[in-house]
């Protein structure tokens, strides 16, 4: 009875009748989804809502409880964020504002309770469903610009990471299972291999041995290099 009451939440996006995109993702219980008051609703979501004359409602995940719904809600506000959607949301989700900074002891805190927890094949599949019935595609102006962030990126160029970090990263992804067991399909592995072929890619010079190269220079050159001083 006890993890039925914990596992009372879900997560659900609102969208408009009138053209079905998504504007607002949500996390609740009970009619939490159907609530549309003023005193529930911020304003720009009434102003969405009345211009589309109405809403429909979709469940991305239930039956889960509230700190795992809370990572969810998360998760699909930047997933579609990311690929410029604009929502009514005036958060990033969860249960604080954008851009409160959480104390170390609470995220020491959230990141033991969810250690090895892995999000179903189910809920997965639900929120891939959900970006693809969005049918939001970025416009040739969008991805222009884009392309134009990213070029010249070389924030990265000649990293080395100290003994102190790696050894932290390896900690951090120490009991991660998300991926254990998963084999790769060959139609999987034909498709990544046919999106990479033909794409450019940034061309880097060794300052010490002066070799031109791709992103594997990083690997054997630069702080690496044989020829280094």
């Amino acid at each position: 009875m006890q993890e039925q009451t914990e596992n009372r939440f879900y997560v659900y996006e609102h969208l408009r009748s009138d053209t079905g995109a998504i504007f607002y993702v949500g996390k609740g219980t009970g009619k939490r989804c159907f609530v549309r008051s003023h005193h529930h609703r911020n304003e720009f979501w009434q102003r969405t809502e009345k211009k589309a004359g109405g809403f429909c409602i979709h469940i991305v995940a239930k039956n889960v409880d509230e700190e795992l719904a809370f990572l969810i809600e998360q998760e699909r506000i930047e997933q579609l964020r990311t690929i410029g959607i604009r929502l009514c949301n005036m958060t990033d989700g969860g249960d604080g504002v954008s851009g409160l900074i959480r104390t170390p002891e609470w995220r020491r805190k959230i990141g033991d309770k969810h250690k090895g927890k892995v999000v179903s094949k189910e809920i997965r599949a639900k929120i891939s469903a959900s970006v693809k019935a969005s049918g939001y595609a970025p416009s040739q102006e969008v991805r222009q610009k884009i392309s134009d962030t990213h070029k010249g990126h070389q924030r990265t160029l000649g990293l080395k990471h100290s003994e102190e970090t790696k050894f932290k990263m390896s900690h951090a992804h120490k009991g991660n299972k998300s991926r254990l067991g998963q084999v790769r399909s060959a139609d999987e592995k034909a498709k990544q291999s046919a999106s990479m072929q033909g794409r450019p890619q940034a061309i880097f010079t060794c300052p010490h041995c002066k070799k031109n190269g791709g992103n594997a220079m990083k690997r054997w050159h630069f702080d690496n290099c044989k020829e280094k001083q």
